[in-house]
């Protein structure tokens, strides 16, 4: 072949291969490569408006029963809770309204939980509110059209909101209610609840302020808890854990702290994961899930500065806790002014905890990352989920229920300005879906 021939043959191959990489993907960007540019607008949206906030938990829910469906929960700028279904056979979605005009606040998100029946139970509460949490329960299984009246669940001069929720098998499905880490209640039939109780000492130099709490399980008999002592710009925050089995609270390696009878627990009794008087540094939890072993594993964020997020990964070897930086997240919500430590968000993939989605700050966006770890968060390798997006993607989640490998990660994209869509700027976002 001769040089003018080579030549010409370069060229058709150079041309072939620009008009495949030049090829307009499906959200109309014309010069991307659709295999590797996925700005967070070309995902599904799962709402046509809405938000969530991180501490309330879970916020979604895989279920397999009859049918294969995602539960969701948001709030809106209209003060409504509301809740939807996706269902993964026929890829329907459907939504109903459980309380219209109680909140426009992200906090108010309503968590879910499936009893055994199929039928879902939704709890809601107003951002600092101290009368009770509110909840609702299905009227059909795996069926979100038709709900039960509103009841009420005691605080018992504690507060109702940033609900997590577990149910417990061999307690027979006994329900338990966490709010803040400043007080739980119990209950058996999801109608008659004990008087609820205190469950963590408030800190004397956090000036009244209640710890932050997340809670993960086994479902079975285990209850894992990770608290810090009060919002990061209050104190200088550590990380604590303690688990709950079979009325005790325990540490990591087993040792008894106390009953359920002697509560509340006292941060000097518990785990000290990550020590901020230690470092200087105060910090935030984002999420806590179990190894197939029952170890527990605690994404949090470290300040060093407001605008510094550096997102943590510890977990436990069955000896101690090792805990590692994963990465430099940038700065909090770029458009968020009035709270710095609201961070792009970690959300861990419970299926399997050596997976995690995080959000940071990449050009000036926030973009979704899939991080994984083959020796417990010493070293991690990544990809992109969302690029070249010209809105922010954050607060990601992996709904709790899901399989390994059946990964329907929902995030919040859009415009964030503020936690409460009615007083403080508004929020323009959507829930997207993976």
């Amino acid at each position: 072949m001769n040089t003018a021939t080579r030549l010409l043959a370069m060229w058709f191959v150079w041309c072939f291969t620009t008009t495949s990489l030049l090829a307009v993907d499906n959200t109309g960007n014309k010069g991307a490569d659709a295999r590797c540019n996925h700005p967070g607008r070309s995902f599904a949206n799962l709402t046509d408006e809405g938000a969530w906030f991180w501490f309330p938990d879970p916020k979604a829910v895989y279920y397999e029963g009859k049918h294969r469906r995602t539960y969701f929960g948001w709030v809106n700028k209209a003060a409504n809770i509301r809740v939807g279904c996706y269902d993964h056979e026929t890829k329907q979605i459907t939504k109903a309204t459980l309380r219209e005009k109680l909140n426009p606040d992200s906090h108010s998100v309503p968590v879910l939980l499936v009893r055994p029946d199929g039928r879902l139970i939704a709890f809601y509460a107003k951002h600092y509110d101290k009368k009770a949490t509110l909840y609702r329960v299905s009227k059909k299984p795996e069926d979100i059209s038709s709900w039960g009246d509103e009841m009420e669940v005691d605080t018992n001069g504690g507060y109702s909101d940033f609900v997590n929720t577990v149910q417990l098998a061999k307690e027979g499905n006994k329900i338990y209610l966490f709010r803040r880490g400043d007080n739980f209640s119990v209950s058996s039939d999801a109608i008659h609840w004990a008087p609820a109780r205190k469950l963590i000492q408030r800190w004397k130099e956090n000036r009244g302020h209640s710890p932050y709490l997340k809670v993960a399980s086994n479902g079975q008999d285990t209850i894992h808890l990770a608290f810090t002592n009060a919002h990061p710009r209050e104190l200088n925050n550590s990380v604590y854990y303690a688990c709950y089995r079979n009325g005790t609270f325990y540490k990591a390696d087993g040792s008894r702290i106390r009953d359920v009878e002697s509560l509340p627990l006292n941060s000097a009794e518990a785990d000290k994961v990550y020590d901020a008087n230690r470092s200087g540094v105060t910090a935030w939890l984002w999420d806590i899930a179990i190894t197939g072993s029952g170890d527990p594993v605690i994404a949090y964020v470290a300040y060093p500065e407001v605008d510094d997020h550096r997102y943590r990964y510890a977990r436990w070897n069955g000896n101690r806790w090792e805990d590692h930086e994963v990465v430099r997240a940038g700065p909090g919500i770029t458009q968020c002014k009035t709270e710095g430590y609201y961070s792009g968000g970690i959300t861990i993939d419970h299926a399997n905890p050596s997976i995690m989605y995080l959000s940071k700050c990449t050009k000036g966006v926030f973009e979704i990352e899939r991080w994984v770890t083959a020796d417990k968060g010493a070293t991690w390798t990544s990809e992109s989920v969302t690029s070249g997006s010209t809105k922010d993607n954050f607060r990601p989640m992996v709904p709790h229920g899901y399989r390994s490998g059946d990964v329907g990660l929902i995030w919040m994209y859009g415009d964030y300005m503020n936690f409460n869509g009615a007083r403080f700027g508004d929020y323009d976002t959507v829930l997207k879906m993976k």
